[in-house]
């Protein structure tokens, strides 16, 4: 009996960590003032992981590098082919959180990773400074492709670039909705970057891109310069495909949100004289897990009691295609 015990825990074991990857979280902080062995960070993670509730504060304590005490990282082993949120944050009560700058953001404010793969070796996410988008030394890029046209490989979307060596098998791009497919990456300023976006993980599935916005058939960044958002393009396109189900902001400024922390319900005013409207909630993970379709009334009141603590993506999408999205909480 203790000996059949004993194998079902092994296997619990083995199966719970199968698909998991240690990844490395890290933040220099040159450029700010710290109290020695005080930075935090905060994530979505924290749930899943029994540390708190997701992004509560004083849970995740960083280390100081011991030789580099500008230095500060978090590893844990998380499951892969997932995205994940964090924020870093001086000490544990959480009123000195960094500003997220709006080219590393995710839709929810934060800082985002996508762990891409289960390959051994652990993770290192870039020592990017503290506010900051870029490492001491290179410059972030945030790259990003409609692929709305295209009917997505089981594989993913990928990217192959000088910076990985060319390698379509490995540089796994997400999408947080709308089927556009985001990667970020650092490089050495001034220098040149060749890249081509691929519809699977093989090379033969890269896209072909137009003479007119190719240089030797690829994609170029003649030379790095500030960290940016490159401008959104379809796959195999110089442009965007038309029309773009793009976040509009001025949707945004049109819909009146409100969320009531007492009984887990959120309300929306509609006020962009659009007749129907869709709403999609999504979780950190990327899933749609909640939709409530064809609403025709200007008001609604959206109930969050079925869904567990934590942070959530709230998309509304009106019938020109536009959408807004907006971050609640069930705690």
């Amino acid at each position: 009996m203790k000996k059949n015990l004993f194998l079902l825990i092994i296997q619990f074991v083995l199966l719970t960590n199968a698909n998991a990857k240690y990844v490395r979280f890290a933040v220099n902080v040159s450029n700010t003032t710290v109290a020695q062995n005080d930075l935090y960070m905060t994530s979505s993670f924290q749930s899943l992981k029994n540390l708190g509730i997701d992004f509560q504060s004083g849970f995740l304590h960083m280390y100081q590098h011991p030789t580099d005490t500008n230095i500060y990282y978090y590893t844990i082993d998380l499951p892969a082919f997932a995205v994940y949120e964090y924020q870093i944050e001086k000490g544990f009560t959480g009123y000195e959180k960094e500003w997220v700058p709006v080219e590393s953001r995710s839709p929810n404010d934060y800082r985002w990773v996508y762990v891409d793969s289960l390959n051994t070796d652990t993770l290192q996410l870039p020592e990017v400074l503290f506010g900051d988008n870029n490492t001491l030394t290179d410059t972030m890029y945030r790259f990003q492709v409609n692929m709305s046209n295209e009917t997505v490989a089981a594989t993913g979307v990928h990217i192959a670039g000088d910076f990985q060596g060319n390698n379509a098998a490995t540089s796994r791009m997400y999408s947080f909705s709308n089927n556009i497919y985001e990667y970020m990456a650092w490089f050495t300023p001034a220098s040149m970057q060749h890249f081509l976006y691929v519809n699977g993980n093989t090379s033969g599935n890269a896209e072909a891109v137009p003479n007119t916005c190719a240089m030797a058939g690829k994609r170029m960044i003649s030379s790095v310069t500030n960290a940016q958002i490159l401008p959104l393009v379809c796959f195999g396109e110089c442009t965007n495909c038309a029309p773009a189900a793009v976040s509009n902001y001025q949707l945004k400024n049109s819909i009146l949100m409100a969320q009531n922390f007492n009984n887990n319900t959120c309300d929306l005013q509609f006020k962009d004289n659009n007749k129907m409207h869709h709403i999609a909630i999504m979780d950190c993970f990327g899933r749609t897990i909640q939709k409530l379709e064809n609403i025709v009334d200007n008001s609604i009141q959206v109930n969050l009691n079925q869904l567990p603590p934590s942070v959530y993506l709230l998309n509304v999408y009106n019938q020109k295609g536009n959408w807004a999205a907006f971050k609640v909480i069930v705690q």
